[in-house]
C-alpha cells in the first residue's frame, strides 16, 4: 500500500533523537546540568494540578504576553511551540519557499522539515581555518535569490561558534534586498555572552524569524517548549495551520515560571562560562583531541582516530558521546561533548586519557 504515501515522504530517512537510555553519563545531550530550576520543581510538587483536567489555552496567551514584554515585541509577533522543532516544521508548511539554503555543518532538523514539505535544499559550508569555522558570507551573497529561506544557527550546533554580529547585520540587509527570508536558530543563545541575541535587530518589516528553545537552557526536554519571533503576518499563518493544543497546560505554566527566574539565569550563565573555560584548558593538554572554541554549552572535538572506536570504548564505561559524522561537512574524526558538572567532566577526561593510553 506504499502507493498511498507521497513519493517525497517515502524517501525520508529515519531520525534518532534523545538521550541514550543505557548511559550513566550522557555527554551527547546539550541540556543545562544545573536545571531544571527549583522554582519549576516546587510548582510541579505543590500545585493543585488542576491543569491535568482542563484543556490548555490554545495559543498560550499568558506565556506569549510574558515573552513579548520581556523581548519588547508585540504579542502578535510571538508563537509558542512544542519545542523549537515544531516551529521549524511549521515554517515550510506555511511559506511558499523556492528552496531552503542551509549553512553546514548544522542542526539536522532544518533539512528534515524542508524535506517533509518537499522543498528543494541548497547546502553551503563553513570553511575550517585552524580553530575557526569561517562563515561563508560572500558565497551566500552570490547564491541567495528571491524566495529562498536561509537558516543560520547562532551559536551553531555542533560547532558552538557564533556568526559575528557585524556579519549578521549584513546578512539581514541582503536577505531583505533579495526578497528572501532568514531563520536564525537561537536555541543556545542564553548560554553565550550575547544572551539577547538578535532581538534588537528585529522589527515587523525585517525579513527575520528568530527561533528559541527553553528545553536546553532550563533542562526541560520532557516538557517540550519553544517560541519564535517573526512578522505578524507570518505568525498569524503559523497559528492557523498548526495542530491544536500542541503546547500543553503544564508547559505553559512552567514557561511563565522559567522566564521569571532571573537568579537561575544568572547562576547558569556564570557557571557555564567558568566550567567551559576549565574544560577547554584540560582538553587542550591532550594532543589526540583538537577542541574548537565555543560560545555554547558544548564543544566540537576532532580526534586523531576513529570516533566510532572511541564511542564503543566509552560505551563499555556507560558514557555516551555524540558522534558528529552525520553532520554534513564533518567525518568520523569529530565528536560533540556537552559540558556537565565538574565531577562528570573529570570522569570523562579520565576515560578520554585512558583510551589514548590503551590505544598506544
Amino acid at each position: 500500500m506504499k502507493e498511498w504515501i507521497q513519493e517525497h515522504i517515502r524517501l525520508l530517512s529515519k531520525r534518532e533523537h534523545g538521550s541514550k537510555s543505557w548511559a550513566e553519563l550522557d555527554f551527547s545531550i546539550n541540556t543545562n546540568p544545573l536545571g531544571p530550576p527549583a522554582s519549576v520543581m516546587d510548582f510541579f510538587h505543590k500545585s493543585d494540578q488542576s491543569w491535568i483536567h482542563k484543556y490548555p489555552v490554545e495559543q498560550a496567551y499568558s506565556l506569549k504576553e510574558q515573552i513579548a514584554k520581556k523581548l519588547k515585541v508585540n504579542q502578535e509577533q510571538v508563537v509558542i511551540g512544542n519545542g523549537a522543532a515544531e516551529l521549524f516544521f511549521l515554517l515550510p508548511r506555511v511559506l511558499r519557499v523556492n528552496r531552503g539554503v542551509i549553512v553546514h555543518p548544522t542542526f539536522s532538523e532544518y533539512e528534515a522539515s524542508l524535506q517533509a514539505a518537499n522543498v528543494p535544499i541548497k547546502r553551503i559550508f563553513y570553511e575550517i581555518d585552524g580553530d575557526r569555522f569561517i562563515f561563508p558570507l560572500e558565497r551566500l551573497k552570490a547564491i541567495l535569490s528571491k524566495g529562498d529561506l536561509l537558516y543560520i544557527c547562532r551559536p551553531n550546533n555542533p560547532t558552538g561558534q557564533m556568526v559575528s554580529l557585524e556579519e549578521m547585520v549584513e546578512v539581514i540587509r541582503f536577505v531583505k534586498d533579495r526578497q528572501a527570508l532568514l531563520v536564525v536558530d537561537e536555541s543556545f543563545i542564553e548560554f553565550t555572552n550575547e544572551p539577547l541575541g538578535l532581538i534588537e535587530l528585529f522589527h515587523e518589516k525585517a525579513s527575520l524569524i528568530l527561533v528559541r528553545s527553553l528545553t536546553k537552557f532550563y533542562s526541560i526536554p520532557g516538557i517540550r517548549l519553544g517560541y519564535a519571533i517573526g512578522p505578524s503576518w507570518l505568525i498569524h499563518s503559523m497559528e492557523m495551520v498548526r495542530d491544536p493544543w500542541t503546547v500543553n497546560a503544564l508547559a505553559q505554566q512552567m514557561g511563565i515560571l522559567l522566564l521569571d527566574d532571573i537568579s537561575f539565569i544568572e547562576e547558569t550563565r556564570t557557571w557555564v562560562q567558568q566550567e567551559r573555560e576549565w574544560f577547554y584548558q584540560e582538553m587542550k593538554q591532550m594532543d589526540e583531541y583538537h577542541i574548537y572554541p565555543t560560545s555554547a554549552n558544548f564543544y566540537l572535538v576532532r580526534t586523531t582516530f576513529s570516533a566510532r572506536v572511541l564511542e564503543q570504548a566509552l560505551k563499555k564505561k556507560r558514557i555516551a558521546i555524540r558522534l558528529a559524522h552525520s553532520f554534513p561537512g564533518l567525518d568520523d574524526h569529530f565528536i560533540r561533548l556537552a559540558i556537565k558538572t565538574r565531577e562528570e567532566n573529570l570522569e570523562l577526561l579520565k576515560e578520554l586519557k585512558q583510551f589514548v593510553l590503551s590505544s598506544s
